[in-house]
């Protein structure tokens, strides 16, 4: 009987502390750029702003799995696999694995300087998607 309880215990506080980090994006600015480089910064200096997109997406990132859920006007409408690099103490990209894409997102945490910026590489262009009203729910 302890063993079950102990088990289940032990079974609470591992679903109870999941390290999920969740973006929800209500509009993005979204730029093209025929630039060969793979930099962000010199891909958005070398870009074309072609739309304003009112969007109502969803990202959840499980830091624990390594997964990410995309959910697009509330339906979920993909789960992946993601490789995370940490850029510094509160920038980290997420590379979103998917076979036959190159895309994924960089996040700054930083309470100050809170971003959001999505990519996608093509062969002949870059799409780059500047979130511009968007809320990120850090994991407590």
């Amino acid at each position: 009987m302890k063993n079950l309880i102990l088990l289940i215990g032990l079974l609470i506080s591992t679903f109870s502390f999941s390290q999920k980090l969740i973006i929800k994006i209500q509009e993005s600015n979204t730029f093209y750029s025929y630039s060969e480089s793979k930099n962000l910064k010199v891909l958005l200096e070398n870009s074309s702003l072609v739309s304003n997109d009112v969007v109502n997406t969803q990202y959840v990132i499980d830091l624990d799995e390594k997964t990410s859920s995309f959910y697009r006007n509330g339906k979920l409408v993909s789960v992946l696999p993601i490789n995370i690099i940490k850029l510094n103490q509160t920038q980290f990209q997420i590379e979103i694995l998917e076979e036959g894409f190159d895309y994924g997102l960089i996040v700054n945490t930083d309470i100050k300087n809170e971003s959001v910026t999505r990519y996608v590489f093509y062969s002949s262009l870059t799409e780059i998607n500047v979130m511009t009203n968007f809320e990120i729910v850090k994991p407590s």
